[in-house]
């Protein structure tokens, strides 16, 4: 939950995403995650937290809060359409242009 609304997860972590971020690890500056939004607003994360749990995780409450403030420090990859679903691990290997 961020600033009191909850954050739609996604079920599944093969999905149809439509946006990603890549969100760099607090703990390890090596290290980022990909954060995803699907077609009806769901989020998921590669980030363990997410994958074995579906929780809501720190990148996630991130990208959130950057979409509500309206501030956004991280750049967001339209994700080409595919009528495919896509697992994170894939989408974070994938290459797009960045908007």
């Amino acid at each position: 939950m961020y600033g009191g609304e909850i954050i739609k997860l996604a079920a599944n972590p093969k999905s149809i995403w439509k946006v990603r971020w890549d969100v760099p690890s607090e703990s390890n500056p090596s290290k980022s995650y990909v954060v995803a939004q699907d077609g009806d607003g769901a989020f998921g994360c590669s980030c363990p937290r997410w994958i074995f749990g579906r929780h809501q995780c720190k990148h996630i409450n991130r990208v959130a809060r950057e979409i509500q403030t309206g501030r956004p420090a991280l750049k967001a990859t339209v994700i080409p359409y595919s009528s495919e679903p896509i697992s994170l691990k894939e989408l974070s290997r994938a290459s797009f242009v960045e908007v």
